[in-house]
């Protein structure tokens, strides 16, 4: 290979993995479970739980928003699933069919749940 070639290369290499490294952001932070006091307070109520086990904190889009959602599989709990704005304020009568993309952010150590 001559030495244009060689150098041409080297930007493609240099150039494209610049964006891979640049950490993302959901509502201005680089982790949410723990950057976000509100969502953090959340999770240390959580673990504190006797049930913790099978609850989880997910990450999801409502309408191309970011949105938090708290999550079950409790066989011996009546919960519902409450869904969060990024500034912490809980939504009233959010139509779950409008939940998309969920990514668990957070899960105890002893999870008992399967995730599908």
């Amino acid at each position: 290979m001559n030495k244009v070639t060689l150098s041409f290369l080297f930007c493609i290499v240099l150039f494209s993995c610049k964006d891979k490294d640049e950490p993302v952001t959901v509502c201005g932070v680089k982790d949410p479970a723990n950057d976000l006091a509100w969502l953090k307070a959340v999770i240390d109520d959580l673990e504190k739980s006797s049930v913790r086990q099978y609850f989880y904190v997910s990450r999801a889009e409502y309408n191309h928003t970011v949105v938090f959602t708290v999550g079950n599989c409790c066989p011996m709990c009546n919960t519902y699933t409450p869904v969060y704005k990024c500034d912490g304020t809980q939504m009233q009568n959010p139509d779950y069919s409008q939940i998309k993309n969920s990514v668990v952010i957070w899960k105890p150590d002893d999870f008992l749940c399967v995730l599908i």
